[in-house]
C-alpha cells in the first residue's frame, strides 16, 4: 500500500478537448500496422473504438498529484500498466503555478486518456494485440523533469490504482494487483520524463519489457534508447534515427482527405502534423507489438 493516499475523482468535460471521466465510443481512424514497417505509404481504417477513463489523486500536495487511466473495453488483467509521460506541458502554456489547485489549463491534459484508450481498444479489436493493456499518466509539471516523488513511489501507487481500477471495473481479484511487467512510453520531449524516470524507478529494472518513443526530444537523448537483451525498444520518428520506424511526410499520402469523421485531424501537411500524427497513430502499432 502507497505512503500516499490516493483516491479516484471525476472530472468534468472540457469542450473540445475530452468527455471527463467515464465511458465512451466513437468511430475514428486508425492506422493498420502491417503498413508502419518499410517504406511504403501508411494504410489507415474505420473502427469503432471504446474506452473507459479514470483520474485518480493523491491528496497531499506533491507532484505528481493527478494520475490519468485509460481502459480499453474488456480488459480482465491489469497487471501489465503502460506508464506513459507526457510533452512538458510549459511549451503549451501550461503554468506550475496553477498545479496545487489544477486551475488555468491542467483539466484539458486529461485528453490523452481518450487518445491513447482508443488506440489500445483499436489493436486489442482489430489486431489481436494483448488484451491486458492499460495506460496510466501522471501529471507533471514543466519543472518536474526528474518525476518528483513518483520513482521512489511508483509501484505502491500504480498497485492502488490497478486495484480500484480492477475493482471498479467488475473484475474480480482478491488482494491487490501484483504488477508483472510494465511498458514505459513517452511523446515528445516527454522523454525527458520518460529518461530520467526510468533512470531512478526502484524496483523498476525487472519489471520493465517494453520503452515506447514517439518522436522523441532532445534526439541526442532519444538517440541513445536502444533494444536490449532485457528491453525492447519501439521507436518512431520522422528521419533517419537508428532503431526507428521512419515516418517522414511522404510517407502520409494515403491519409484520407477528406477523413470520414470530421472529429478526426486533417491530413498532415507539415513536418508538425506528422510528429503530432506519430502521437495519434503509432501508439496502436506499439500495442500490437507487446
Amino acid at each position: 500500500m502507497s505512503s500516499y493516499d490516493v483516491e479516484p475523482i471525476s472530472l468534468a468535460a472540457v469542450e473540445g478537448y475530452h468527455g471527463g471521466t467515464g465511458t465512451f465510443d466513437r468511430e475514428q481512424l486508425i492506422v493498420n500496422p502491417s503498413s508502419v514497417p518499410g517504406t511504403g505509404n501508411l494504410a489507415f481504417l474505420q473502427a469503432n473504438v471504446h474506452v473507459t477513463t479514470k483520474l485518480y489523486q493523491i491528496t497531499q500536495q506533491v507532484v505528481p498529484n493527478w494520475f490519468g487511466v485509460a481502459i480499453p473495453e474488456n480488459v480482465t488483467d491489469f497487471s501489465h500498466p503502460n506508464i506513459f509521460f507526457h510533452p512538458s506541458p510549459g511549451q503549451a502554456g501550461y503554468k506550475d503555478s496553477d498545479y496545487p489547485t489544477k486551475s488555468g489549463q491542467w483539466p484539458e491534459l486529461f485528453y490523452y486518456m481518450e487518445l491513447l484508450g482508443y488506440q489500445l481498444d483499436g489493436a486489442i479489436k482489430n489486431f489481436s494485440a494483448p488484451l491486458n493493456q492499460v495506460v496510466i499518466m501522471p501529471f507533471l509539471t514543466t519543472a518536474a523533469t526528474t518525476t518528483g516523488i513518483f520513482p521512489p513511489n511508483w509501484h505502491d501507487i500504480l498497485t492502488d490504482i490497478l486495484t480500484d481500477v480492477r475493482n471498479s471495473m467488475g473484475v474480480n481479484g482478491s488482494g491487490p494487483v501484483d504488477i508483472a511487467e510494465v511498458v514505459v512510453s513517452s511523446f515528445s520531449v516527454g522523454y525527458v520524463y520518460s529518461e530520467n524516470f526510468r533512470a531512478a524507478a526502484s524496483g523498476l529494472t525487472s519489471l520493465l519489457k517494453q520503452v515506447w518513443d514517439f518522436d522523441g526530444y532532445p534526439k541526442s537523448d532519444s538517440g541513445k534508447l536502444v533494444t536490449t537483451p532485457n528491453v525492447t525498444a519501439i521507436k518512431y520518428d520522422q528521419g533517419s534515427e537508428a532503431g526507428c520506424f521512419h515516418l517522414p511526410l511522404s510517407r502520409w499520402v494515403g491519409y484520407p482527405n477528406p477523413t470520414p469523421d470530421p472529429a478526426d485531424w486533417p491530413a498532415p501537411k507539415t513536418g508538425s502534423d506528422v510528429h503530432r500524427s506519430i502521437r495519434d497513430y503509432m501508439f496502436l502499432d506499439a500495442a500490437t507489438r507487446r
